[in-house]
């Protein structure tokens, strides 16, 4: 468990900009969330983007499942509405945190910083940061990547560097600051076996024979469950709501 006095500040603002801008300011539901959702579902004439905040998505990873039915969001309404009710928004973003996922089996902050980087919540950088924010809408991929040894994805990359502007563009990093996490990727740790494994997989079609065997992943649902795209808020909105 990371008590929230010992997640780097930085992380929560980083992760605050990706999922809920207004997080401190409304009581569960976002209408800036439901109005971005509703015109990017609309210009790509399907449902891409959900309108969960970090509350909804906090209901349904400690109460629900992952079904998309109408029931079950009736249900989430219901669970985010009694969570808003008793708990502290400081209270619900450190449940958040110990309990979303950030890889196959990674659940928690505290597991993750371990997984990908071999340390504590408290001693991540600024890169590592922004690589662990950007991970939540879509965990598993980013996961498998990282176990296979490929490092950041260009996608995942260009995802950091939004962050790391949308800090800047807010004040909430200098200058200086912002150009040395440019230039300083997130520097992830060798997974654990990972080349034993590759160098097993390739012997896989010598001992099946002539059959070629190719990896293959089940359509799944990755991120907190929602299968939406991520939330990129404007970086012109600093994500207050009435």
């Amino acid at each position: 468990w990371t008590p929230l006095t010992e997640v780097p500040p930085l992380l929560i603002t980083a992760i605050l900009a990706q999922e809920d801008g207004g997080f401190y300011s409304h009581k569960g539901f976002s209408m800036l969330h439901v109005k971005g959702s509703l015109v990017r579902n609309i210009q790509v004439g399907s449902f891409v983007r959900g309108a969960s905040t970090i509350s909804m998505q906090l209901a349904r990873n400690l109460f629900l499942g992952r079904e998309k039915l109408i029931s079950r969001k009736l249900q989430e309404v219901i669970v985010t509405w009694r969570l808003e009710q008793s708990l502290t928004k400081d209270q619900i973003i450190e449940l958040y945190l110990n309990v979303i996922e950030w890889g196959v089996g990674v659940f928690g902050l505290r597991a993750a910083a371990q997984h990908y980087f071999g340390r504590a919540p408290a001693e991540l950088t600024l890169s590592e940061c922004t690589f662990l924010s950007t991970a939540i809408p879509r965990p598993r991929p980013v996961d498998r990547r990282f176990l296979a040894g490929k490092g950041v994805s260009h996608y995942h990359d260009s995802q950091i560097r939004w962050m790391l502007g949308l800090l800047r563009k807010r004040n909430h990093l200098d200058e200086d600051t912002y150009q040395r996490a440019l230039a300083q990727p997130p520097e992830l740790r060798a997974p654990a076996g990972a080349q034993a494994l590759n160098n097993l997989w390739d012997t896989v079609p010598h001992r099946l024979g002539t059959h070629q065997v190719v990896p293959s992943y089940p359509d799944e649902e990755d991120g907190d469950g929602s299968g939406d795209e991520p939330v990129q808020v404007d970086p012109d909105v600093e994500g207050t709501e009435e």
